[in-house]
Formats: structure tokens, C-alpha cells, sequence
């Protein structure tokens, strides 16, 4: 199964958390990349501690957070991850 959401902010991704507890049973897999214009810090606290798998990746280069501040996000919340560059790749 893949859901999609494009939340954009804490509340978004609070959603997005409630959802995956209630819902979604382990073993789950994130595949996270975010605008650097939004909070990425405070929705990947908040999601990143309840998937098993986190895959990072960028879905506008233009805009997006880069992979290495997502892997240091990511580092600083304690949370094993992989990073790949395509989205595509990283859905795959």
C-alpha cells in the first residue's frame, strides 16, 4: 500500500502521525522530502520516530530542502535513514 500526502507544515504532519498510529501497522516505510520554506524540523520530529524505514529524498531541487540538511535533521533525531536524490527512485 502507498499513501500520498503533501502536508506542508507541524499540523499536516500531526494528521499524518495520528493517521499512521491508528492505521497503519509496523513495518512502515517514509519516504520524506520537504520545501525548505516550511518547518522540517518540527514535522520530521513529529513523523520521522514512527516509521521503521525513512528514505529522503528531493521532490523540487529548485526549492526543496537538500539532502544533506534532510540526513542532518534526520542524524539529530536519532533516526537511521537512506537518501536518494530521485523521488522516483526513492518510491521505488
Amino acid at each position: 500500500m502507498i499513501l500520498v500526502d503533501g502536508a506542508h507544515n507541524a499540523h499536516g504532519a500531526a494528521e499524518i502521525a495520528e493517521f499512521t498510529r491508528q492505521h497503519l501497522p509496523p513495518s512502515r516505510t517514509l519516504v520524506f522530502g520537504m520545501m525548505s520554506d516550511k518547518d522540517v524540523r518540527q514535522s520530521a520530529a513529529v513523523l520521522f520516530p514512527l516509521f521503521e524505514r525513512i528514505v529522503l529524498t528531493r521532490p523540487d531541487p529548485e526549492r526543496s530542502m537538500t539532502l544533506e540538511e534532510l540526513r542532518g535533521i534526520a542524524t539529530g533525531l536519532g533516526c537511521e535513514h537512506e537518501a536518494l536524490e530521485d523521488p522516483e527512485a526513492a518510491i521505488a
